[in-house]
């Protein structure tokens, strides 16, 4: 697939097989985005603090962060199929036990379990298109993919609203789990394996350790990752603190605030269906600019609508929709552009790339959490200092390449 023709039959399989990969994907939204709204349900249910509860958030980005060292590795040395099986299994099973548990504690410790398998879906479609597809082609697919797991971040936050409003909390994991299960049943059905040689070196710790210094060393890959990781950041920051802020301040209704967090993800989707059309003409540096502009923009409007006082909801989601806007354009972009220089070592650069994110997701989410601070100000400052650092990147590093005639692809 790595020069797919213009034949119509090729380019449906590389659709199919695209919205294949999005399911895999959404294993992260699902198990994030329609969990949100029942945050106050789950607090009444387990008789404990919405902060409490919220910590689950937290407990996801570190299971992100563990799994994340495992997934690139493993998938390397015995494929992506089952690697993608494990992670589909484990969803689910962290899901049936979210849904059993008799206090906070466990819920955080199930949370942590499915944290470890949400954070494959991700990595496991970097490495698969990596296996496929280079430069703004895998640009282009990973945009795609992103744009068929947006779709689950506009229905899910209603669904999850819906959920919260009418049934027990317990439901929200009951539908987890079978999405789950739904998602192992097709890739039985429909997927092959892309990995065309397996790495038996991959899990040696003499291997790891080299490979982890070659990536972690390589230039085009920090800015890279840096820059779509202080990009995510931000909305990792309106993930975490924006359900206490909207629901418990702002007094919204949990069937409300999944409205009002899906018409910030509309413009994620529109902004990923964007950048897969334009990145082939544009390339993908010009793209993460642009987009670290908008983030960058709708970050800083944030918080001048909370110094004015602009305590309403529309002070927060209209800026976040600018926000999640040039979020879709950098995001993909500095993926794709991160694993470009590791042809041979897709999984394991896509697994030290999800590390970084996950941990600085992580700490932006304890510390929001931990923080206790409730207030749209302390939510938007995160958000805009995110988008900020992300532009200073990627400019700095553009003009330093251009300076010395470096190729910046």
């Amino acid at each position: 697939m790595n020069n797919p023709s213009n034949n119509p039959s090729n380019n449906r399989r590389i659709l199919g097989f695209t919205a294949l990969l999005g399911l895999l994907a959404m294993v992260g939204p699902v198990g994030l985005d329609i969990f949100l709204a029942s945050i106050p349900k789950v607090a009444i249910g387990l008789g404990t603090t919405t902060g409490a509860v919220a910590i689950s958030i937290s407990a996801i980005m570190l299971g992100n962060a563990v799994g994340i060292i495992f997934h690139g590795p493993l998938s390397d040395r015995f494929g992506r199929r089952p690697v993608i099986f494990g992670i589909l299994a484990l969803f689910t099973i962290g899901a049936l036990g979210s849904a059993l548990s008799p206090n906070v504690e466990i819920l955080i410790a199930w949370r942590f379990v499915q944290g470890i398998a949400m954070s494959g879906g991700r990595i496991l479609v970097g490495s698969v298109g990596r296996d496929l597809f280079d430069h703004e082609r895998l640009g282009k697919f990973l945009a795609d993919t992103m744009f068929v797991m947006a779709i689950v971040t506009v229905i899910g936050p209603i669904a999850g609203g819906q959920m919260a409003l009418y049934l027990p909390w317990p439901s929200t994991f009951y539908l987890m789990a079978g999405f789950g299960v739904a998602v192992l049943t097709l890739f039985a059905i429909f997927f092959k394996e892309t990995a065309v040689e397996k790495n038996t070196d991959a899990l040696k710790l003499n291997y790891l350790v080299a490979s982890s210094m070659e990536i972690a060393r390589n230039r085009v890959f920090l800015k890279f990752v840096f820059c779509g990781g202080f990009t995510v950041s931000g909305f990792i920051a309106f993930l975490s603190a924006a359900p206490a802020i909207l629901i418990n301040n702002f007094g919204v209704r949990e069937d409300d605030f999944g409205f009002l967090f899906a018409s910030v993800t509309i413009f994620f989707v529109l902004g990923t269906f964007m950048g897969g059309r334009l990145v082939l003409r544009f390339g993908q540096v010009r793209l993460i600019t642009w987009g670290s502009v908008i983030t960058s923009v709708g970050g800083i409007i944030m918080v001048a609508l909370a110094l004015a006082g602009f305590h309403t909801p529309a002070a927060i989601i209209a800026p976040m929709a600018v926000f999640a806007t040039g979020v879709a354009l950098v995001l993909p972009q500095a993926n794709a552009a991160a694993l470009q220089p590791f042809p041979r070592m897709a999984g394991m650069a896509s697994s030290v790339q999800g590390f970084i994110h996950s941990f600085m997701a992580a700490a932006v989410s304890f510390s929001l959490t931990a923080a206790k601070n409730e207030t749209a100000l302390a939510m938007a400052c995160v958000i805009a200092g995110g988008a900020v650092i992300s532009l200073v990147i990627i400019a700095l590093a553009s003009r330093a390449d251009k300076d010395s005639n470096v190729s910046i692809d």
